[in-house]
């Protein structure tokens, strides 16, 4: 039976200001919530796979709607106190199913009772069941969504969710202990069910974007680690390749300087051994190459001048007028490739 119209909006006003005034109660354990919630990430960090999904909800969310409800209830010393866990009882159930959901709920419940004290403990007891009965429903949906996909619509139905379930629980109480809720203390559990929507969408959302933020870490460490593999793959065969290439190349080699100790020309052997260093050292010089992280010589300050002079006095050149008067010049170049460049 509701008072008359007078009464109603004194009460309805006075309810609202009170309500006002413990928002900062609210959002101070909303705030704390993340927090624990982040150093839980934190604390199971590669000791699973996917460990968004490996943590304990129900524990994690229980524990703390234990320690806040103590805190709340020091800190105010008042008949009514802005306790959250509804909302972390319908956390702990929508992230780990009815096992977080029932640990969490008793959690909390236990903790309504040794702070809030024996009053309308059963009517709290049937509100955290239909607290958690609307999680764990809402569990098998929320498991199937990719965190990395979850968009500000999805929050706010979550969000809605929660508000419509706890206005459903108050109207199921109050059909099935009319005389235990009286019109002010109905008007108070109304109000602060409306009043905690945004403040739940926010928590919700902070919740659901340090998971994003960590599986985005996750996902991003995953890929480095693929990327090493490969990179670890690819350099593994190219060493074999060169082992291959060297085997064959070598060989070739060995039995043309066993033919040049045959030849009884000694000009053409000159020129013949000229070349085969040259082809030795060309074959080796694209071997270090290939063995160098990035498939490239690495560039030294070489003197060009001096660089050309080495090479005009090769056998292979000795017949051919070349002017290696040149300015004294030093350069960040590759010499191996520069010398057989101005070889050619």
């Amino acid at each position: 039976e509701m008072p008359d119209t007078g009464d109603f909006q004194v009460i309805f006003w006075q309810t609202v200001a009170d309500q006002i005034r413990l928002l900062p109660f609210f959002i101070l354990q909303l705030v704390g919530v993340m927090g624990v919630f982040t150093v839980t990430l934190i604390a199971f960090r590669g000791k699973a796979k996917h460990a968004t999904r490996q943590v304990p909800y129900g524990l994690v969310f229980g524990v703390t709607g234990y320690v806040m409800t103590g805190l709340v209830a020091d800190f105010l010393g008042t008949t009514f106190k802005p306790y959250i866990r509804h909302e972390l009882t319908f956390l702990a159930a929508l992230f780990g199913g009815w096992p977080g959901g029932l640990l969490a709920g008793a959690l909390t419940f236990i903790a309504r009772i040794q702070f809030g004290g024996t009053p309308l403990w059963l009517l709290s007891l049937l509100d955290t069941l239909v607290f958690v009965a609307a999680g764990a429903l809402l569990h098998a949906w929320a498991i199937r969504r990719d965190v990395l996909s979850v968009q500000l619509k999805d929050v706010l139905w979550i969000a809605t969710v929660k508000t419509g379930v706890g206005l459903l629980s108050i109207y199921v109480i109050h059909r099935a202990w009319p005389a235990s809720i009286t019109a002010p203390l109905l008007l108070t559990f109304l109000i602060s069910r409306i009043t905690m929507l945004p403040l739940f969408f926010g928590s919700v959302y902070g919740l659901l974007l340090i998971m994003k933020i960590d599986a985005q870490r996750q996902r991003y460490q995953q890929m480095q680690l693929q990327q090493m593999e490969s990179r670890l793959q690819a350099s593994v065969q190219r060493e074999q390749l060169l082992l291959g290439i060297s085997h064959c190349l070598k060989t070739p080699l060995t039995r043309l300087r066993l033919r040049l100790e045959l030849l009884t020309d000694e000009p053409l052997k000159q020129d013949f051994e000229a070349d085969v260093s040259a082809l030795d050292g060309m074959v080796m010089t694209a071997l270090n190459t290939l063995r160098s992280p990035d498939g490239q010589e690495e560039c030294t300050p070489t003197r060009l001048d001096l660089l050309i002079r080495h090479l005009v006095a090769e056998p292979i050149y000795l017949n051919t007028r070349i002017d290696t008067q040149l300015d004294p010049i030093t350069l960040d170049l590759r010499a191996k490739s520069m010398a057989c460049a101005l070889g050619n």
